[in-house]
C-alpha cells in the first residue's frame, strides 16, 4: 500500500514539473513555425485576409486540403484574439486533457499502478514538453479521440455521453483522417466486454451528423463535399514509389519519371490528385 502511495506522489510531482516546464517554454518560444505548422498558420492568415473559412473556393485546385479542422480553429483564434499566442495556452489545456484520459483509461483497463506509470512516462517524454508550443494536428486530434473513447468507456449508459462522443470523433476526423481507428476500438471494446447497447448507435449517428454538417458547410465555398484532409494519396506516394529510400521524399511528385508525377496536375482538383496517387500507391 505504501508503494502505491509513493508512486502516486511521484506521478503528481512529475506531472507538476511537466506542467510548469511547459508554461516556462511557452514564454521562451518566440520563433516562427516551420514545416506543416507554418503551413497551417499561413492558410489561416490567408483565409482571414479573405474573410472566409477553410477551404476557400480557390482551394479546389490546390495540391490538397490540409487539416481543415485545425486551420479553422486557428482562423477562429485570429478572429477572436488577433493573435495565435493563446493557441499555446489552449494546447497546454489539451495536453493536460490527454494526460487525464491516459490515466483514467489505464486505470480502468489495468490498475492504478499502471495508470501512474503511464502518466509518468507520458510526462517524461520530451516531445510532450514541447508539443503545446506548435500549431500541430496531433495534440487536438488525440485529445478529441481519447475523450470520445473515455466517454464511451465511462458512459454510465447516459445518452448525452454517447452523443458527445460521436461529435468529438467527427471533429477529430476533421483534423486528421484517422478517427476511424478509434471508432473500431470503441466497437471492439463493447464487443469484447459484452456491454453492447443500442445507445452506442447514437454515437454513430452524432458522428455522421457532425461529418455531414462539416462537409456541406465546406461545399458552399469549395463546390465539393469536404469533411477531412485529402492528403492520404499524397502521403502514401511519398514512400510507395520506385525511388523510395525509407524516409519521406517530399519532392518525388515533381519528377516526371516517378509514379507520383501527374501530368498537367494544376488542371486537376485536389480530390482527383488524391485519387490518382492513392491508386498508384496501392498498385
Amino acid at each position: 500500500m505504501a508503494n502505491i502511495e509513493k508512486l502516486k506522489l511521484t506521478a503528481w510531482v512529475v506531472a507538476g514539473i511537466w506542467f510548469v516546464a511547459q508554461i516556462i517554454l511557452m514564454f521562451c518560444h518566440f520563433g516562427p513555425q516551420q514545416g506543416d505548422w507554418g503551413t497551417y498558420i499561413m492558410l489561416a492568415h490567408r483565409c482571414c485576409d479573405a474573410g472566409e473559412w477553410y477551404p476557400m473556393k480557390g482551394d479546389l485546385y490546390s495540391a490538397y486540403i490540409f487539416a481543415p479542422g485545425l486551420v479553422n480553429l486557428l482562423i477562429a483564434e485570429f478572429k477572436l484574439f488577433g493573435t495565435l499566442f493563446f493557441n499555446k495556452m489552449l494546447f497546454l489545456i489539451l495536453n493536460v486533457g490527454v494526460l487525464i484520459n491516459i490515466f483514467l483509461l489505464a486505470k480502468h483497463f489495468f490498475s492504478e499502478r499502471i495508470a501512474c506509470i503511464s502518466s509518468i512516462i507520458y510526462c517524461a517524454l520530451y516531445v510532450n514538453w514541447f508539443i503545446a508550443l506548435s500549431a500541430n494536428t496531433e495534440l487536438p486530434f488525440l485529445f478529441l479521440a481519447l475523450s470520445a473513447v473515455s466517454l464511451c468507456v465511462f458512459s454510465g449508459n447516459k445518452v448525452w455521453k454517447f452523443v458527445l462522443a460521436g461529435v468529438l470523433v467527427g471533429l477529430a476526423n476533421w483534423i486528421r483522417p484517422l478517427a476511424v481507428i478509434f471508432v473500431a476500438c470503441i466497437i471492439l471494446y463493447y464487443f469484447v466486454t459484452r456491454r453492447w447497447t443500442w445507445k452506442l448507435s447514437l454515437a454513430g449517428v452524432a458522428m455522421v451528423a457532425t461529418v455531414l454538417l462539416i462537409g456541406f458547410s465546406a461545399k458552399r465555398n469549395l463546390g465539393r463535399l469536404c469533411f477531412q484532409s485529402t492528403t492520404s494519396g499524397f502521403n502514401l506516394i511519398m514512400t510507395a514509389n520506385d525511388k523510395a529510400f525509407g524516409g519521406v521524399d517530399t519532392r518525388v511528385w515533381q519528377d516526371p519519371n516517378s509514379i507520383a508525377y501527374i501530368e498537367n496536375e494544376q488542371q486537376k482538383t485536389c480530390f482527383e490528385r488524391d485519387s490518382i496517387r492513392m491508386g498508384r500507391a496501392i498498385a
